[in-house]
């Protein structure tokens, strides 16, 4: 399930296309809004012109979590290089206790999305 959180998260590298509607402002602007007037009944879905496949992930665990699940997990991602596309990422997993629970290396490749495709192949198109 750690697996999950870490690769669900929105990629570091929105945050520097003025464009894109997943950069933590945009995020946090829309979080806003839905504070005042509630959250829409479907979560919105992704909208970026961009994919972020992971290439390889590695995922230490420091801490085992209860088998019911917690609530809330703390992420906190650092790019530590971006070359020809493909950027790793460092991902740090805390609890509520502010312990940490687990640890993680990725490689995530950039690929731009050509929405005419999208509209003739569907989500699951081929590549």
């Amino acid at each position: 399930m750690l697996g999950l959180v870490i690769d669900h998260c929105v990629p570091p590298p929105e945050n520097f296309f003025p464009d894109s509607p997943m950069s933590a402002q945009n995020m946090a602007d829309r979080s806003a809004l839905w504070a005042k007037e509630g959250m829409p009944s479907v979560h919105p879905e992704w909208s970026a012109p961009r994919f972020y496949m992971t290439i390889n992930m590695g995922i230490e665990v420091k801490k085992n979590l209860p088998e019911e699940g917690v609530k809330w997990l703390f992420t906190r991602f650092r790019v530590k290089g971006v070359r020809d596309g493909r950027f790793d990422v460092g991902c740090e997993i805390w609890d509520r206790e502010g312990e940490l629970v687990a640890v993680s290396q990725q490689v995530w490749m950039v690929v731009e999305v050509d929405r005419e495709m999208m509209k003739k192949t569907g989500p699951m198109g081929k590549l």
